[in-house]
Parts: structure tokens; sequence; C-alpha cells
């Protein structure tokens, strides 16, 4: 099966970009377990390079049925993307990171069922390299792009609840279906792509996927790109996410720590991370951290009772 390659190229995201011209990256991240019994979502963000020259890979991993397979996937992912990247024997840098992608994952894949894990997760990578956004996934962990008040690009979620191409590619494999989730009454999966899931793999349907699907983002600075699991996506529609960025990202931090507190409970986990940080008592935090909270416990307050991991990148200066 071939993977589908967009290369998204909207007034928004595109111009004439001469590599003297530097992007300025700024990141945060925020998660909380929420009302699930366990935390079973992992990210990863790591600097490598490729060609002897910087990239930056993000990642967000979330997990179903435990949470062995999301944690596996976000120790092992860059690793393996750049062996695989290494190894490519294709001419073209856009042909080499598709092709590291699909090997990646396929190699995450096989050694998470190789293992006996029986849980599965969904996949978002998100690769910066050469002023070009690199997005892979597979499941329902969405990335979006934000930039003027407008969505340039948004990942389309492997749902056959929602997503047609997917549903009528089950439907043809007449893998089993119920209330558009893939199995039967006895085990199903909301999604139709993942990683792991050995046992369902091997005695429900082969038609639940490990390969991604790929596009590509010419990005400049003035953009903005956030990445969630479905504990977000489900409560947060696009244009909700978008707007509530473009409200907060011109906020001073003091005003964003007054505005986003901590509301978890006592005692639950939580993980915040960022680039340029400043203190915030015993947390580390900057102003894109704080709108991840925010983001984050809007679903929450919204009603999700899933895990809830975002991510934000923004390029250029407030």
């Amino acid at each position: 099966m071939n993977v589908r390659v967009l290369v998204v190229s909207s007034l928004c995201f595109f111009s004439a970009f001469s590599m003297e011209q530097a992007l300025k990256l700024q990141w945060g991240f925020s998660d909380r377990k929420g009302n699930k019994p366990t935390m079973q979502d992992a990210h990863v963000m790591e600097h490598l390079q490729l060609d002897s020259e910087p990239a930056e890979y993000f990642g967000i991993f979330d997990g179903h049925g435990g949470a062995h397979a999301a944690q596996y996937a976000a120790k092992h992912a860059v690793e393996l993307f750049q062996q695989s990247y290494s190894d490519s024997t294709e001419e073209g840098v856009e042909e080499r990171i598709n092709g590291a992608f699909i090997t990646s994952y396929r190699l995450l894949d096989e050694r998470m069922c190789l293992a006996y894990l029986e849980d599965g997760t969904t996949a978002l990578s998100i690769l910066l390299f050469r002023a070009r956004l690199y997005i892979a996934w597979v499941g329902d962990t969405r990335a979006i792009g934000v930039e003027d008040g407008e969505l340039p690009f948004a990942t389309e979620d492997h749902r056959p609840s929602s997503n047609t191409r997917e549903f009528e590619r089950l439907n043809n494999a007449k893998a089993p279906l119920i209330s558009n989730r893939v199995g039967t009454a006895y085990m199903n999966l909301e999604v139709s792509r993942a990683l792991g899931d050995r046992y369902f793999k091997e005695n429900i349907s082969r038609e639940i996927l490990a390969e991604p699907e790929f596009i590509i983002v010419p990005v400049k600075n003035g953009c903005t790109v956030i990445m969630g699991c479905d504990g977000l996506w489900d409560r947060v529609s696009n244009e909700d996410a978008m707007k509530f960025v473009d409200e907060h990202r011109c906020m001073s931090e003091e005003e964003l720590v007054e505005k986003f507190r901590y509301n978890g409970k006592p005692g639950e986990p939580c993980v915040e991370k960022g680039s340029e940080v400043v203190e915030e008592g015993a947390s580390v935090v900057n102003k894109l951290t704080l709108i991840a909270r925010g983001l984050r416990d809007l679903a929450f307050i919204g009603g999700s009772r899933d895990n809830i991991s975002v991510m934000v990148l923004r390029f250029g200066e407030e």
C-alpha cells in the first residue's frame, strides 16, 4: 500500500524561504492523567543530526490497553528513525524521510509484537528539517497548523467512523466492523492504524496497519503547530484550539501563569516541559507550556475522561 504524500503549500505556510533566514522555534508540552486510572500517553522531543545538519523530532504516543507500547515507542522512535534514514538508499531527502518513517514505524510494531506486548499505541511524529515539517502518524493523535486565524493543515484521524478512505479500505478488505469500530463485540478498536496490538492483529484483524500517512509542510516564522492525543481533540475542535492559541499567545507569562494555574487533583501525575523556561514554583514552564496546559485543561473541564497530552510549537518572535 502506498503512503499518501501531500505537500501543503498554502499562503499561510509557504514563502520563498532562504536557508539564511533562521527559524526561531519555541515549544511547550503539558499532560495529565485525567480521569483514567493510569497514564498511558508518552512523548518525546529530541535533537538529532541528518546529513550533518540539525533536526528536531517531536512525538506523542497514545496507548490503549496499557502503557507499554506507548512507552516503548517514545523510547525507541528517534533512534530507529535515524537508523532508517542513514540506511536508506533513496536519493531525495523527502523520499528518505518518508521511507525512514515507514521503516521505523514498522520496526517499532514488529519489536512490540516480538516482545509480546499486548497493548497498542497511536503515533504522531513531526520532524523539523530544512525549514519543513515532515509529519507521520497512525491513529487519532492529531496535528493542526495555525496562522492568522486560519487552519492551513490538519492530519486526518485513522478512525473508520470519520475517515471515509479508512472505512472503504477496511470494508473492501472485509475487515470485521461493529458500530464503525474495527473488531467484534468481544474486542474492538476505535482506530484503524496503530503500533503494537499483537493479539488483535493476529486473531481479530490484520487490517490494523502500522504504516503511517505522511505530509510535508513548508514552515516559516509566524506559524503555530498544535499536537494532541484524542483526549484533547474529542472535546476541543480544531477551530476552538486555533482560537484558544490566537487568544492567548500574546499574553505575558505572568498573565498566563495567573490564568492557568495547575488545577490537577492532589497527587495526579503531570509532566510539563518547554524551551526557554521560566520558573513557576516547582514547575518549569514557558508561555507555550502554559498555553498547552490551558488547552489540556479546556478538554478536561469539557468532559474528557481520557489521558490528555498537548504540545505546542511556535515559530518566530511574539
